[in-house]
């Protein structure tokens, strides 16, 4: 990519590709759409936004690199299950009734219960992994 190291083209392409599938997913594009098309057009208003926030004097983006690092390795230390249920809630933005549907709790209720219980776990991850105080 113009203006790109190489090493930062494979970032920048899944990114996209997951804002674009989650657009579809959600419906908020059109069916006839050309996947194609509309895949590129999203790439490249990314990469105009990238450099733009490159050009910038406070360089924010190394700041959000370093705290999606830090967020994805404590993600990572969760089990599936409870990644899934995190993903659902927070990336998909599902309700609790879709939660509990998606992965046969009782109720919405009983979803919630168990978003708040992993929530809590990871909450903790990020506090031990960032040195921060538990009080």
């Amino acid at each position: 990519m113009n203006g790109f190291k190489d090493t930062e083209t494979p970032k920048v392409f899944s990114e996209v590709l997951a804002h674009v599938y989650f657009t579809i997913q959600q419906q908020d594009v059109p069916h006839n759409i050309d996947f194609e098309d509309y895949f590129f057009q999203m790439l490249n208003d990314y990469i105009d936004k990238l450099k733009l926030q490159r050009k910038s004097k406070l360089k924010f983006s190394d700041l959000v690199d370093d705290e999606n690092k830090i967020a994805s390795d404590c993600v990572s230390i969760l089990d599936d299950h409870s990644r899934k249920v995190v993903y659902a809630r927070v990336v998909e933005r599902l309700s609790y009734e879709k939660i509990a549907q998606r992965f046969q709790y009782g109720s919405a209720v009983l979803a919630q219960q168990e978003f708040n219980r992993i929530y809590n776990q990871l909450e903790g991850i990020v506090k031990l992994r960032m040195n921060i105080s538990l009080n």
